[in-house]
């Protein structure tokens, strides 16, 4: 392949978020965890780490059902993955939407779905949040120039570390803004966590209207904010 068609196969850079697009979607993902542990069966549907452990140690069990059932909401987000990077290539072709609006436009609508779900139906909304997480994660990857995410919140923390031991040592500013910036999505993470448990109180499995909703405010900031291309795609 010539270097021309190995430049032209390479995937376009990351935008990079502002910060109050950042902190909407870490505040709905927080929201979503909440919901899935507390209305739907006491289950963490934003990352796959505990699915995949539960894998494992039911397969060495000879549990092979409940094994291949932790596999639903895998394949859910493997789905999310790559349906994502789908619109992000023919993203080009809309005329009205930014290809990361219609992720948002999309995850809403799961999410409205899965809020008139009956109980029963559990598993069927769990695999739908992985799914829609999968979209948030592959869709939103850098906020103001470093790597972030917005489900989870375990790398967002080593990194907020790192920047503010990088302030304490060298006084750069840049430095002390990222860690802060990192920070300040852990804490909205928290914070929609907590309200999204006193809407599953109130509300009960209509909560899943809350993350929606706030999947919707982030969707009208990302018609007002300029994503720059420019960024680098994190490892």
């Amino acid at each position: 392949m010539t270097a021309r068609g190995k430049q032209s196969a390479s995937p376009a850079p990351a935008a990079s978020d502002p910060l109050a697009l950042g902190l909407i979607l870490a505040a709905a993902g927080g929201c979503m965890d909440a919901y899935t542990y507390l209305a739907r069966g006491k289950v963490f549907a934003n990352a796959q780490t505990g699915n995949l452990v539960l894998l494992g140690v039911r397969a060495f069990e000879g549990e092979w059902a409940r094994a291949l059932c932790t596999l639903v909401p895998v394949c859910a987000f493997i789905a999310g993955t790559v349906l994502t990077e789908v619109i992000r290539v023919r993203g080009g072709s809309l005329r009205r939407l930014n290809w990361r609006q219609l992720v948002l436009l999309i995850e809403s609508a799961v999410l409205l779905a899965a809020a008139f779900m009956p109980g029963r139906l559990d598993s069927v909304v769990n695999a739908g949040v992985s799914f829609v997480c999968a979209m948030q994660l592959a869709a939103f990857r850098v906020l103001r120039g470093n790597p972030y995410a917005t489900t989870m919140v375990t790398g967002n923390l080593r990194s907020g570390a790192e920047h503010l031991w990088r302030y304490a040592r060298e006084r750069g500013r840049e430095s002390l803004l990222s860690g802060l910036g990192y920070f300040a999505v852990i804490a909205c993470f928290v914070l929609g966590a907590g309200v999204g448990a006193l809407a599953v109180e109130r509300f009960a499995l209509r909560a899943a209207l809350l993350p929606a909703g706030l999947l919707l405010a982030a969707a009208l900031v990302a018609v007002w904010t300029a994503p720059d291309a420019r960024e680098k795609t994190p490892e």
